[in-house]
C-alpha cells in the first residue's frame, strides 16, 4: 500500500499545479498556459509509464490476476489518463 501511495504522489502534485494554472486563468494572469500545459503533458505521460513499467513487470514475474489494490491503483491511473487526453483535446480544439 506504502508503495502505491508512493507512486501515486506525483499525480498529485501535478494536479495540485494544474490547479494553480486554472487558477492563474481565473485571475487572467499571464503563463498559465504553461502551468497547465507542463502538469496536464506531466499526467499523461506519467501514467503512461506507470501502466508501461507495470505491466512489463507483471509479465516478467509470470502473474496474470490484479488483485484489489492493483485494480484501483491501475483504475486511478487509467481515469486520470483519459481524463488528460479528452481534456486535451478539448483544449486544442477551443484555443
Amino acid at each position: 500500500m506504502r508503495k502505491q501511495l508512493g507512486l501515486i504522489s506525483p499525480t498529485l502534485m501535478m494536479l495540485v499545479t494544474l490547479g494553480y494554472g486554472a487558477y492563474l486563468r481565473l485571475m487572467v494572469r499571464a503563463g498559465w498556459e504553461s502551468w497547465i500545459a507542463y502538469s496536464m503533458a506531466g499526467l499523461g505521460l506519467y501514467a503512461f509509464i506507470l501502466f508501461f513499467v507495470g505491466g512489463i513487470g507483471k509479465a516478467m514475474r509470470g502473474e496474470k490476476h490484479f488483485d484489489k489494490r492493483e485494480k484501483f491503483f491501475y483504475g486511478y491511473l487509467g481515469s486520470l489518463w483519459a481524463l488528460v487526453v479528452v481534456i486535451g483535446i478539448y483544449l486544442m480544439g477551443h484555443n
